[in-house]
């Protein structure tokens, strides 16, 4: 952590504005940390106008190869979209790059930051692309999609632990702790294990992430974005199951920033898909897989020779996470 990384932070009553002098975003009425991580910390930020948004902040020697990988890497996908913000906001006088990165806030209600939208021609590919991909993953089930990896990342290893794991979860946990919605999902992982351990190989993976877990995904009660992309990467053998059912993340739910936005892509995802459903049906799907994304992407994220005891305890934490957002309207 670099001393720029200590300095003064933001205060109530600070203007925030945007990169290269352009016109103030607001003025802070509310600071509320929501994570404290190794390298960064995020917090939400409310302002007088009423917007809101995600700062993530990253120590000063890390930012700029991450900003630009980040960047580069959405460039066709971005829905959370980081933008270097004023020095001040770390109490120095550094013109050169800002160890910020900003996000838009999830929570309702949603007001965009004009700043920084997509042009229209974006916007709408944005939609068509992730809305033909969700079509393409909605024709596979899970155990399906535990057929359609690429890479052993974390597989091999650990897969022959799982099992028990997962048995160990269903039989000691009270049944009125977790909805029986996610006991048929653990049910489910621990019934397709073998299929994970045999999976080296996807026909089409996109959209991958690499660290999908709940403090890199933002909620709302109708709506879901995945951040830090800097690792996300389409290298061979550097694809593992949480890139994998990351790609099912509703990123773009919720988040019209031109009119019929939602309608654009429920109506390519229905064309792609080529079922006759409703925008509400498309809508819960993916409420769904923002549950399965956020277990899943936990409970195998872990390293060979994970003991029991470790297993369980990530993955009562990605339930947690799941259940924390709103369980009602998840499942």
């Amino acid at each position: 952590m670099t001393d720029d990384f200590a300095a003064e932070p933001m205060e109530r009553g600070d203007e925030i504005h945007a990169a290269g002098g352009a016109a103030g975003l607001g003025t802070v009425a509310s600071i509320e940390p929501l994570a404290t991580l190794p390298h960064s910390r995020v917090a939400r930020v409310r302002l007088t106008s009423g917007a809101g948004c995600i700062f993530k902040i990253a120590g000063t020697v890390d930012f700029a190869a991450s900003a630009r990988r980040e960047i580069a890497v959405n460039t066709d996908v971005l829905t959370a979209f980081p933008v270097p913000v004023a020095p001040k906001l770390l109490g120095s006088d550094r013109t050169a790059e800002c160890p910020w990165m900003l996000f838009e806030d999830v929570s309702p209600p949603f007001l965009p930051i004009r700043q920084v939208p997509p042009r229209v021609p974006e916007f709408e590919r944005m939609l068509t692309v992730l809305a033909r991909t969700h079509a393409q993953s909605a024709r596979l089930d899970l155990p399906a999609l535990f057929n359609h990896i690429e890479g052993t990342r974390h597989c091999a290893e650990i897969a022959p632990q799982v099992p028990a794991v997962l048995d160990a979860f269903l039989a000691t946990t009270p049944r009125d702790v977790y909805p029986a919605a996610v006991e048929e999902l653990v049910a489910t992982i621990r019934d397709n294990v073998h299929t994970l351990y045999t999976a080296i190989r996807a026909e089409r993976p996109v959209f991958l992430h690499g660290d999908a877990h709940h403090q890199n995904a933002l909620y709302s009660e109708t709506e879901a974005l995945l951040i830090d992309w800097s690792q996300a990467t389409t290298g061979p053998g550097e694809i593992d199951l949480c890139s994998t059912m990351a790609m099912n993340m509703p990123r773009l739910l919720g988040r019209a920033r031109e009119p019929g936005a939602f309608a654009l892509y429920c109506r390519t995802f229905l064309q792609e898909h080529g079922v006759d459903t409703s925008e509400h049906d498309v809508r819960e799907r993916y409420r769904l897989c923002l549950l399965q994304t956020v277990i899943v992407a936990i409970a195998f994220r872990s390293i060979p020779g994970i003991d029991h005891h470790t297993w369980s305890y990530l993955f009562t934490n990605a339930v947690e996470a799941a259940l924390d957002l709103d369980c009602r309207a998840l499942l």
